[in-house]
């Protein structure tokens, strides 16, 4: 029989959240368990296609777990995002532009 092991934290989600999470408890000696539904977890380039903004706190958050200066490559400033409520019959109903260089970001 195997040997059960036993854990402080279980986090469900290998998406960024969840990663940061297990890399931050697990560098404070926390034992903790990663779940995750990867055909192959040693695959390290998985993608969704999805964009995640991430603001300057996360951007500090992520430096200082030392991963940042390899995400850093992959990303870019967002200069303009639209944000949009589709209803049925996929009919948008409200949308929200945003264009950094009108409040003074560039």
């Amino acid at each position: 029989m195997d040997k059960i092991q036993k854990y402080d934290v279980q986090i469900v989600s290998g998406g960024l959240a969840g990663l940061s999470l297990a890399l931050a408890l697990g560098k404070n000696n926390i034992k903790t368990l990663l779940i995750d539904n990867l055909e192959n977890p040693n695959k390290t380039n998985k993608t969704d296609g999805r964009t995640t903004a991430l603001m300057e706190s996360s951007v500090s958050y992520l430096d200082n777990l030392g991963i940042w200066k390899n995400i850093k490559q992959n990303s870019c400033k967002i200069s303009c995002m639209r944000i949009i409520n589709i209803v049925p019959p996929n009919k948008i109903s409200d949308e929200v532009i945003f264009e950094s260089n009108k409040i003074g970001i560039n």
